[in-house]
């Protein structure tokens, strides 16, 4: 068998990119003793991520634009974008029938720390004490440029398995610059659509995280901007990931933000494991409509309305809230005090990476309020709203609303089509209720960005990719692995 290999290139998308950088014709080698073999068509696969018009005629579409609704109908999607949406639409373009299917926006992730990813399940059913020590000050000083591109690959292309279409990556392993760049290859590799959020590194973590420390955010951002602001053929965005008041001085913090708003950068910070901190924000004329807040458990109900005064928006963990035991999930206390909130994965050696077991946390955590009497009404929330939540919040969360979130004429085609007509999905009450309660990477049989599929009929598009991805992963853990047990038997 002929396997096809490619040499490093630079950051721009390709639809036959594979490991470390885009591949085209002229660096393209074919070797018969390759030894990551896998059945790969290069034709089948550029002609699937080529198409620029396909019909979706009879599912039923949740749009989430409030001005269309939801109903049983027909999508069009010509030239990566949506281009109508409604009943009998004509059109000669490949025509897919949608019967039995819920056509939906993309999810999207506004906070997972991806380089994370090969090391999956370390800290599982651990609490963040203990998931802090062992794989932000463990295998956060271990990791290598290659270990980085391997998680932040596998992570981006298991978000795309299971309908996130965009993934906004908390990147605190900015080791170095090669580390940085590593972490961009991959989210560009993977062929999803992406924020990269530049945090600090993950060497001398708790050097970096002292309330009274004086560090100063890396810089090495201005050069990868200073190549536009924008990879991946624009599917890769940029931002600042800050420590903000919770993990950093004031001082630090005034001066990390000032920094990414020199650049134009939208910023993100943890905050919340304390009371406080967003009122410091606050009354050093810190907050803006530019800033996301992560967790935020233990914020007072004063300091979301801050957030909303402001228009900052907010990030919800809340299956990994739970499972850590972080605190109690913010959602409901945000929505009462006039904040939408987004929903986000954290941390894959401790949460699974998919938007489902997300939205079911929220709401089971509503519901145990509920039931200990502890959620007023204005707390309440729906599962249209969950679904919100994970789609439409997390773009504006993001500053993409205007591109994504809904399934709105004009807007970029990143859509996720569900398959009802599963065993496990079948007879339910209503689609929503299905997607939210019996949803599962599984039932996600297309997925598109930018109007090019990644997923189809069940199967990721690039399967060669996905081989790969899961070898040097593998890999990667495996050496990992063996770095920390030497590091701690000594």
């Amino acid at each position: 068998m002929r396997n096809i290999v490619r040499r490093p290139g630079p950051y721009s998308r390709h639809p036959d990119a594979l490991l470390w950088g885009h591949a085209s014709r002229e660096n393209l080698c074919v070797t018969q003793d390759d030894e990551f073999s896998s059945e790969f068509s290069l034709a089948t696969f550029q002609e699937e991520r080529a198409m620029s018009a396909v019909k979706y005629a009879g599912g039923f579409l949740v749009t989430q634009d409030p001005k269309l609704g939801d109903f049983y109908g027909d999508l069009l999607i010509e030239d990566g974008r949506i281009s109508q949406v409604g009943r009998n639409i004509e059109a000669d373009v490949p025509t897919v029938d949608a019967t039995n299917k819920v056509l939906i926006p993309g999810f999207v992730d506004t906070h997972r720390h991806m380089w994370e990813t090969a090391i999956r399940g370390v800290s599982a059913w651990q609490d963040w004490e203990a998931y802090a020590r062992v794989v932000r000050s463990g295998y956060g000083g271990l990791v290598t440029p290659e270990d980085v591109y391997a998680g932040d690959l596998l992570g981006a292309l298991g978000a795309l398995e299971s309908g996130i279409t965009t993934v906004r990556d908390e990147s605190h392993v900015q080791n170095s610059p090669e580390h940085t760049e590593a972490v961009l290859q991959g989210l560009v590799d993977a062929g999803g659509r992406a924020v990269l959020a530049y945090g600090w590194p993950s060497v001398d973590t708790y050097a970096w995280r002292e309330r009274t420390g004086s560090r100063r955010h890396p810089r090495y951002i201005t050069e990868v901007l200073e190549r536009g602001n924008t990879a991946g053929g624009g599917l890769v965005s940029f931002a600042l990931m800050v420590r903000g008041p919770d993990l950093s001085g004031l001082d630090a913090t005034r001066d990390d933000l000032a920094f990414a708003r020199s650049l134009g950068l939208r910023s993100s910070m943890h905050i919340g494991g304390r009371k406080g901190g967003i009122a410091a924000l606050a009354d050093n004329g810190l907050l803006g409509d530019d800033l996301l807040y992560i967790h935020a458990c233990e914020s007072t109900d004063d300091e979301f309305a801050m957030i909303a005064d402001s228009g900052g928006t907010a990030s919800v963990s809340a299956y990994i809230e739970l499972a850590m035991g972080i605190g109690r999930p913010a959602t409901g206390r945000l929505l009462a005090a006039g904040v939408r909130p987004s929903f986000s994965i954290d941390a894959e050696p401790s949460a699974p990476a998919d938007m489902f077991s997300v939205m079911r946390a929220a709401l089971m955590g509503q519901m145990l309020d509920e039931v200990r009497g502890v959620a007023r009404p204005a707390e309440k929330f729906t599962e249209r709203e969950v679904l919100s939540f994970a789609t439409y919040e997390g773009a504006r969360a993001c500053g993409l609303e205007h591109e994504l979130g809904s399934l709105t004429p004009g807007k970029a085609a990143d859509v996720v089509v569900m398959d009802l007509h599963q065993a496990g999905m079948a007879s339910s009450n209503e689609p929503i209720s299905a997607i939210i309660n019996q949803g599962h990477p599984g039932a996600v049989v297309d997925v598109l960005v930018a109007g090019r599929y990644v997923k189809k009929d069940g199967r990721m598009c690039d399967q060669a990719l996905v081989d790969r991805a899961i070898l040097v992963a593998e890999q990667s853990r495996d050496r990992l692995h063996s770095k920390f047990a030497e590091l701690h038997a000594s």
